[in-house]
């Protein structure tokens, strides 16, 4: 179990590891092709592929759950598989009709630009469409990878997409250097990596003389737990995408690519924690569906742990270093100014957000949905008007504020909430393993960068031994992790 955990949980960071090198490498060659209002065009289409990845999760987190169970046969999971295929199939083709012939609404609200032509806008728009469709079904197949526990699978295919989508698509951008060459080439990508991924779903799940087709009575016993998966990760989706729409709507596609480099810089946090809650869950899922109640305890204050330890690291080392790194990443463009405040704020919240990831994923292990939806529902509702007001009387600089604000507050209310429904006693020492390791980290990282900074001017070196500093400290506080798994 702990040896497949490690895989599991190794294949998910790397898929998320290339994931930011992909953004931190070539996103400044996109914005070299393209310039920062084409990057604000691809930034509005990374937010609708982003919502549309967070609804999927109603669908695609209840399949994940049904087949990582262990009374779960392959019959039912070929046949719960089709029927999830189908109503995925309905909502994609909903969601590429709205997206297609609301591409006009769309544009006039979110992508304002003097220089790029309205007609221009919506072609782009409506390619959009066809991708986030796609995109839609194709999280369903990784879904169901992810519940058989072939995440090393699951991964290798996310990764190919993305290396065409970042690395290879830069070949048709040389030639064509336009929005429409790079959106055209992310829609080719992800039709072929769909196809290859349906193909080694159903291969693992198909039995020699089964019929599959539609079976309504499977989903009328999922249906609830779905739409409350689909509406809680939509508003999730919604909170954490709308400051994004507010600036594309109060602003222009030129600050909107700006905030868009300063919500990247921000969420490298939990890229890095994300795929590790992915190999947790089904486990978690797996351990308290068959009693284990002690080893699931166990199991959770393992996985708080791990998060706190790399949230904290990586999170600590950009705000001491966010200067540092913005102006290489940038090249010292005119861009740092402006996305360094944003950067920063946003870096604090996604700390905050990965804490609330492991009471977050024990709730849904426990089958319950409604704490994380009311919670996430009460956040948009703070956050919409608090980034409505401060974009519009502050500008880029006031835009991250509430979701900062909001998200740590939510940490709490979430941990405590969760914990006395499903897991009363661990309260205190989840607290423990959550913030002793952010605690310990801080002034070790602040000494560490008031000596670095004196001892070197190159922004190079500072970041370089910075980050070395924070691969001391994981190293460091991973050691009781490690003793942890020897024993099992």
């Amino acid at each position: 179990m702990a040896v497949r955990l490690v895989r599991n949980s190794l294949a998910n960071i790397a898929s998320k590891v290339w994931g930011i090198i992909a953004l931190y490498v070539f996103v400044p060659i996109w914005i070299k092709f393209l310039g920062v209002e084409g990057y604000g065009i691809i930034s509005f289409y990374t937010i609708l592929m982003t919502i549309i990845h967070f609804a999927d999760m109603g669908l695609s987190a209840t399949l994940t759950r049904e087949f990582a169970r262990e009374s779960t046969d392959q019959e039912y999971r070929g046949k719960l598989l089709r029927t999830f295929e189908l109503v995925y199939f309905a909502i994609a083709l909903l969601v590429f009709v709205v997206l297609f012939f609301g591409s006009g609404f769309i544009v006039d609200a979110f992508l304002k630009s003097d220089t790029v032509p309205r007609e221009t806008l919506i072609r782009h728009m409506r390619l959009m469409a066809g991708i986030v469709s796609v995109n839609f079904i194709f999280l369903l197949y990784i879904g169901g990878l992810a519940g058989l526990q072939k995440q090393v699978l699951s991964n290798t295919l996310t990764i190919s997409y993305s290396f065409s989508r970042s690395v290879l698509v830069l070949i048709p951008l040389a030639l064509v250097p336009k929005v429409g060459t790079f959106l055209i080439w992310q829609l080719f990508s992800l039709v072929v990596i769909f196809f290859i991924t349906r193909h080694l779903l159903w291969k693992a799940v198909r039995t020699e003389g089964t019929q599959y087709g539609f079976h309504p009575e499977l989903f009328r016993t999922l249906w609830k737990f779905s739409l409350g998966m689909m509406l809680m990760s939509l508003i999730s989706a919604l909170n954490t995408q709308l400051d994004k729409l507010i600036t594309g709507h109060l602003l222009d596609l030129r600050s909107l690519g700006y905030y868009s480099l300063a919500a990247t810089v921000g969420q490298a946090v939990y890229y890095i924690v994300g795929p590790i809650g992915q190999a947790f869950y089904p486990e978690l899922t797996r351990m308290i569906s068959v009693g284990e109640r002690e080893q699931s305890r166990k199991q959770f204050l393992l996985y708080s742990y791990i998060v706190a330890v790399i949230a904290g690291a990586i999170g600590l080392t950009f705000i001491f270093y966010m200067p540092e790194f913005l102006s290489i990443w940038t090249g010292k463009s005119e861009a740092v100014p402006m996305i360094i405040i944003p950067a920063t704020f946003l870096v604090v919240a996604y700390i905050f957000v990965s804490f609330q990831t492991p009471p977050y994923f024990l709730a849904l292990a426990e089958g319950n949905i409604k704490i994380n939806t009311l919670l996430c529902l009460i956040q948009g509702l703070i956050i919409i008007p608090g980034v409505w007001i401060l974009t519009r009387d502050m500008g880029l600089r006031g835009t991250a504020i509430p979701y900062c604000v909001v998200n740590i507050a939510a940490t709490f209310v979430l941990a405590i909430l969760v914990f006395r429904k499903f897991m009363p006693g661990v309260t205190w020492a989840w607290f423990m393993r959550t913030f002793l390791p952010l605690l310990g980290m801080l002034p070790v990282v602040g000494l560490g960068h008031y000596a670095i900074c004196h001892l070197f001017e190159s922004d190079m070196l500072r970041l370089c031994f910075g980050a070395l500093l924070g691969v001391a400290l994981m190293g460091v506080l991973a050691i009781p992790i490690f003793r942890n798994l020897r024993k099992k």
